[in-house]
């Protein structure tokens, strides 16, 4: 059921998941919101960004073969929320791509909230923590922000404020965010960023040896693995050339920097949870197709949909035919 404001939560949610936008939890989540459903725990789904523009469509970054039907994609997610069977409410922030000037293929992209941003940074954390505070709610999950996306990035950055500030009793848990993780490297600059020194601890056996591949090796694949994404492959060569000016950027100072910058959970250790979602596989494909418009964009159109996931699986470490999905739970204990 979609509840139509903060306001209209009239019971306990055992679990709150925070999705930057309209398929972010389903993409990365729905096998364990699926098995917490059958277990008879409570599920509320928040979804940030999911406004329309609140300004005229005249950037030249910008064609209207490209604009996102806001209202098609809210319906799909009810959709998708109906066939799961959970609650859903949304904030109607509208996202990066209407907020910024610069080309879509960028303005997603940062490494730390723009300080445009802070005022809606504020006013998401006050509607979350009443979110939190009304739902009585016992795990909040927020993205890891792997990619770097700067929606993503500003959900991510909440976790600081429940973990510094907040006398709320909740365990904060991240969720590895599809389809950024499919992305070869990616998860480990990210917990490089988080981590520091710490980072490649609880890593399974295939992403330690990605972590020693060459940093120029890292460079390329790191390319294809972005330009292979359908919404990149369309982008003209010049942005795809500037493209890979940023991932090599990006791949060598977490090479050389591991740790530096802000991070969010500065200090906290990351514990890894595997979540077998096999059971669920194939449930949580179907949820994933009630968004029509997105998986074009998402997937390869001649990709069986799960195939990727048993991939991300595979580097798990699963076994053939089996299902993962891996969160990052945090544990207060500094490191020493």
């Amino acid at each position: 059921m979609q509840l139509p404001n903060i306001d209209s939560i009239q019971q306990q949610y055992e679990h709150v998941y925070v999705s930057p936008h309209l398929d972010d939890v389903v993409l990365s989540c729905a096998g364990r919101i699926l098995q917490q459903k059958n277990q008879g725990e409570t599920v509320l789904i928040v979804t940030a960004f999911t406004g329309d523009t609140q300004k005229a469509w005249s950037h030249l970054h910008l064609k209207s073969h490209n604009l996102p039907n806001m209202e098609q994609r809210r319906a799909e997610e009810r959709r998708a929320m109906d066939y799961l069977g959970v609650d859903h409410l949304l904030l109607g922030y509208p996202e990066v791509l209407f907020r910024s000037d610069a080309p879509a293929i960028f303005s997603s992209s940062c490494t730390h909230v723009r300080r445009r941003d802070i005022v809606l940074c504020e006013e998401l954390l006050r509607n979350i923590r009443t979110v939190c505070q009304v739902a009585q709610v016992r795990i909040l999950y927020l993205p890891l922000a792997v990619g770097n996306h700067a929606d993503h990035q500003i959900i991510f950055k909440l976790g600081e404020h429940f973990l510094s500030h907040c006398e709320l009793p909740l365990k904060l848990v991240y969720y590895e965010d599809v389809p950024y993780v499919f992305v070869p490297h990616l998860i480990n600059y990210r917990l490089k960023r988080l981590r520091g020194r710490a980072w490649a601890e609880n890593l399974s056996e295939t992403e330690a040896r990605l972590s020693d591949t060459p940093v120029l090796r890292e460079i390329v694949e790191l390319y294809y693995g972005l330009t292979a994404l359908p919404t990149v492959e369309s982008q003209t060569s010049l942005r795809k050339g500037l493209l890979f000016l940023v991932v090599a950027f990006r791949a060598l100072s977490a090479a050389m920097m591991p740790g530096f910058g802000p991070s969010g959970c500065t200090g906290r250790k990351l514990s890894p949870e595997i979540c077998d979602v096999s059971a669920e596989a194939e449930e949580k494909a179907e949820a994933i197709r009630q968004y029509r418009s997105q998986v074009p964009l998402l997937f390869r159109e001649n990709e069986p949909l799960m195939d990727i996931y048993s991939q991300y699986s595979q580097n798990l470490g699963a076994a053939p035919g089996q299902f993962l999905e891996r969160y990052w739970r945090v544990i207060e204990r500094p490191y020493t």
